[in-house]
Formats: structure tokens, sequence, C-alpha cells
């Protein structure tokens, strides 16, 4: 049902003029560029407007649901392109895990650094000038001050510019900027769009009889005002009462008010 739900929407996509007469995958190899920048030009309009413009009613709800459930937003809010993009390296193929995990990977390739690598750090403030870049860190209620030539940025970033799905938050992080920035980087920062997205691990008792698989939760996937819910389930063995749950929101949404 999925795989037939899925292949009628991408023969669809046929009857796009731009994308009929060169195929998406054609037009990415014609332009030398991969990911979604490879039909940026071409699906850069909002998921709805992208689609009632070239005839097409709706998305499967099992594209849909797929793409937000992974985190990367409620398709009303996307571009086409990133739709395009998550059907084409996800729906084909198979979720794989590898044993040990991701905190296993990642464990090995610190190792395998050259350069000391610092987590479980706070960043308190970045400071840029024309000798080079101060950092201040905080770890165990001890602040210390990092030189270096120039920083690159990668990652979620907190800087209060763009949109967010999540509540306000009430730590200091957003009283104030932790980088100063340029009027041209406030500009090109403003047009970023993040989604806080989170993972929760519960142990709950009386699921047992649960199968091992991921699950959605229909009410949430849909509306940005339901965040702080979960969109998605998954319990990975059928010999644990651990479940995995996944939100957009920050603490605030997800904690929620406390019941009795």
């Amino acid at each position: 049902m999925l795989v037939n739900m899925v292949y009628r929407f991408l023969q669809n996509l046929k009857n796009v003029p731009k994308m009929r007469k060169f195929g998406v995958h054609a037009v990415s190899k014609i332009a030398g560029r991969i990911g979604v920048h490879a039909v940026s030009e071409i699906a850069a309009d909002l998921t709805p407007g992208y689609l009632e413009h070239h005839g097409l009613k709706s998305i499967p709800k099992s594209v849909a649901y797929g793409c937000t459930a992974s985190g990367y937003g409620f398709v009303q809010d996307m571009s086409y392109a990133y739709i395009h993009e998550f059907t084409r390296i996800s729906m084909a193929g198979k979720i794989r895990r590898f044993k040990g995990g991701y905190t296993s990977l990642w464990q090995k390739i610190a190792e395998s650094l050259p350069s000391k690598l610092r987590y479980n750090f706070e960043v308190l403030a970045i400071r840029r000038n024309s000798d080079g870049v101060t950092v201040n860190v905080k770890s165990s209620n001890e602040v210390e001050t990092l030189e270096f030539d120039k920083i690159i940025i990668s990652g979620s970033f907190p800087l209060n510019y763009g949109r967010i799905y999540r509540s306000p938050s009430t730590s200091i992080e957003c009283e104030k900027e932790v980088m100063d920035t340029s009027d041209l980087e406030k500009d090109l920062f403003s047009k970023v769009e993040t989604n806080d997205y989170s993972t929760t691990a519960l142990k709950i008792k009386g699921l047992e009889h649960f199968p091992v698989g991921f699950y959605y939760f229909n009410e949430y996937m849909e509306d940005p005002s339901t965040t702080g819910n979960p969109v998605a389930m998954k319990k990975f063995y059928a010999d644990t009462d651990i479940l995995l749950f996944w939100s957009y929101g920050n603490a605030v949404d997800i904690k929620g008010q406390s019941r009795q």
C-alpha cells in the first residue's frame, strides 16, 4: 500500500513541465548539484502552492508523516524541494542501524581526531575581531576562555533570528546573543528556519504487547500548534519496556504542566 501510494505520487510528478522534460534527477546532473540544492530553483515554492500550481492535490500521508516525524518540519511550511529530496532518499530505500548505535560511532570518530575534542561544554560567548576569535565556555561551573584564528559554526546555534517551532524559552540564552553578529549576518540568519526536535526515552509499563515498530501520532502531524506532543514513537526490541518518542519544541513544550 505504502509503496503504491508513493509510486503514484512520483508518477504524477512527470506531468510537471520542467520535470517531464528533463527528469528531476537529470536536472540535478545538468546543474552539477546534489541534494536539495539540485532542485532548489525548480521546486523552491512552499509545498501547498507548488502542488496547486502543478495540478497535484496533495502529498500522500505516508510521505508527509514520514517527513514530519523525521524532524524536517510540517509539510505546509516547507519548500517542496525538501519533500522531493526526502522522498528520493528515504522512501525508496530501507532504514538500517548498526551494532553499537551512533554513540559508538561518534566515540570512535572523536578518538581518531588529531586535535582535542571538547564536549559537555556550554558556550557563553563568541567574540570576533581582527586578531582572531575568543570563545568563553563553561564546564563544571568553571569558565575558560579559548582563542582561535578562525571559527566555523556547524549545527543548531542559539541565534534570536529566523523561525523556530517552539515555545519562548525562559533561559538566559534568549535574553542575549551568544555571538556578535554584523548587519549582513543578521539579515542572512533571519532567513534560516530551524526546528527544536527532541528525543525522549520513557520506560512505560503495560505496553509490552506492542510489537516492535515505528508509530505515528496522526493528530499531531499536521498542526504546528500541537508542538510539544509526540509525533512518533519507536519500540526497538520486543523484550524491553523502554520506548523512544520524538517531539517538536523545547523542554517547556514537551514537559507541559505537572500533573498529580
